[in-house]
């Protein structure tokens, strides 16, 4: 009797050892259902690349916010909208140093033009307030100068950083 059992056990997981056609088509619809929503949003690289563009500008403004805190001394940051980059500011007006490359000294500046990874995206508007609507100055307890905003494009996708005026809070909106 026990010799009968272990061959129906056998031959029970023998019979169990690939899939099924059902099994098969269902996990392909499902991969095809998942890549149908995935696919579209991995494909807008462009999006992707102005979100990155925004992310760097937010990082450069805390950048500039902390080291003024960190130095005691102003730093700015100049955005020139008709040259399409920016650059971080020292007390004294000059791009900060980031030391030397190659034998080069290597200034705080960023083209969006020169630099790849931000092919066509363009800064489309600077709106800082004050006098130099173009530039926001941290002071040595990190407060911004003005309130205001930047907004880049790409490909008709919009997207506008804010500035707060006294707490320095940073924000992105997506604009279309």
């Amino acid at each position: 009797m026990n010799d009968h059992l272990r061959i129906s056990n056998c031959h029970a997981s023998n019979r169990r050892r690939g899939y099924t056609l059902i099994e098969v088509l269902l996990v392909v619809a499902i991969l095809g259902v998942v890549s149908a929503a995935v696919i579209p949003s991995m494909l807008s690289a462009g999006s992707m690349g102005v979100q990155a563009a925004a992310r760097v500008i937010v990082a450069d403004l805390m950048y500039a916010q902390n080291e003024a805190i960190a130095h005691q001394a102003p730093r700015s940051v100049v955005f020139a909208v008709d040259e399409n980059r920016y650059q971080v500011n020292d007390e004294f007006g000059q791009a900060l140093s980031l030391g030397w490359i190659d034998g080069e000294s290597n200034n705080y500046i960023v083209d969006f033009d020169e630099d790849s990874r931000f092919r066509n995206i363009t800064i489309t508007a600077v709106e800082l307030g004050g006098e130099n609507n173009n530039q926001i100055e941290f002071d040595d307890l990190g407060t911004p100068s003005v309130r205001g905003s930047i907004t880049i494009e790409f490909d008709r996708r919009s997207y506008r950083i804010n500035i707060e005026e006294f707490t320095g809070r940073i924000t992105v909106t997506k604009l279309s």
